[in-house]
């Protein structure tokens, strides 16, 4: 619901001789691996798309799921060799063949033009992304490559996803409560959940889960959102360094940030902010905008709200606000002084 765009843009890169590799990069729960069996559904039930492929293969690096009991851990692979063993045993059940290893696979099926989907791949490039780089490169060139990641893929084409917007998100909160049983509520009703839930889905769909288990709406809003929180954004941000954590909360204390901003801040040089703006870069926490002043720093729409809640260090946020305060009151102080000796604007 409410993915209209992102589907067809993903349609017309896998129809698109050029492009070899797409990445749907976007935070947890935005629905990514939903978005992505959609696609595989329409591409296996269109008779067009067998012009542009052959086959299409689905394996997912998902090592844990949410809902509303919790934490689920999933028996999952997570290293580059159980990937390439189950790429293997996938095109052995697409192909009805008996193939023993990797090697022999991309051999013999390289004139066969096929789509090889990776889900939840940041498992695998948090402990090395060098290896599926690598992999990638071996290849037939006439396989294409859709992964999902809340990291972004280098050499890939990108579709990103953000929050769904209120009408789709209202959508999708009543058609689930539907779906579920539940007795249907009015329209603004609806439209408040999926504005607590930041019109996240899987937020939205662990909200309902937990009202059909018996709790109230205001409470199920709250843990599911708590959950959403620890549960999209922990895993991600502790595999950050140290420099990138304390970047992402100084623009979340600024709003908007600058490297030069980011410097002063933080007392760092600007090779460290520059190295840590390119880590972060790789995932879909910040986003940047270019102005004639350079580039500017934002949190995504979705990560601003979810830290309030699940905030990465709060003992840092608060000596980056002081800092801030500090160096406000200093600009003040300056500005008085000025002000008393009659001192040119510009002196």
């Amino acid at each position: 619901i409410g993915r209209t765009k992102e589907l067809k843009d993903l349609k017309r890169y896998i129809a698109n001789p050029r492009v070899n590799s797409i990445a749907l990069v976007a935070p947890g729960g935005l629905g990514k691996t939903a978005l992505a069996l959609d696609l595989l559904n329409t591409i296996v039930s269109t008779p067009s798309f067998s012009v542009n492929l052959d086959a299409v293969i689905f394996i997912t690096m998902k090592t844990e799921k949410l809902t509303s009991d919790g934490v689920v851990s999933l028996d999952s692979i997570e290293t580059i060799e159980e990937l390439r063993i189950n790429i293997v045993e996938s095109v052995n059940d697409a192909f009805d063949e008996d193939y023993t290893n990797f090697d022999e696979v991309i051999k013999i099926l390289e004139s066969k033009k096929i789509l090889l989907c990776v889900d939840n791949l940041e498992t695998l490039l948090r402990e090395d992304q060098g290896s599926f780089e690598e992999l990638n490169y071996q290849l037939p060139a006439l396989w294409k490559v859709l992964v999902t990641s809340r990291i972004i893929i280098s050499n890939s084409t990108i579709v990103s996803l953000d929050s769904l917007k209120e009408s789709s998100a209202t959508t999708l909160a009543r058609t689930y409560h539907t779906k579920r049983g539940g007795q249907s509520l009015n329209q603004d009703e609806y439209i408040q959940i999926a504005k607590k839930c930041f019109y996240n889905p899987l937020a939205i769909r662990l909200s309902i889960d937990l009202m059909m288990s018996g709790k109230d709406i205001p409470n199920s809003l709250n843990v599911a959102n708590r959950e959403i929180a620890e549960f999209s954004y922990n895993n991600l941000i502790n595999a950050l360094s140290k420099e990138s954590v304390e970047i992402l909360e100084a623009i979340f204390v600024e709003s908007t940030s600058t490297r030069l901003s980011l410097c002063e801040l933080l007392d760092y040089s600007m090779d460290q902010v520059s190295e840590a703006i390119g880590e972060l870069s790789r995932t879909s926490l910040i986003t940047r905008e270019s102005t004639d002043l350079g580039e500017l720093y934002l949190l995504s729409n979705s990560v601003r709200e979810l830290l309030l809640i699940s905030p990465r260090n709060i003992e840092f946020r608060h000596q980056v606000i002081d800092r801030i305060n500090r160096l406000r009151n200093l600009a003040n102080e300056i500005d008085i002084r000025q002000s008393q000796k009659e001192l040119a604007e510009w002196h």
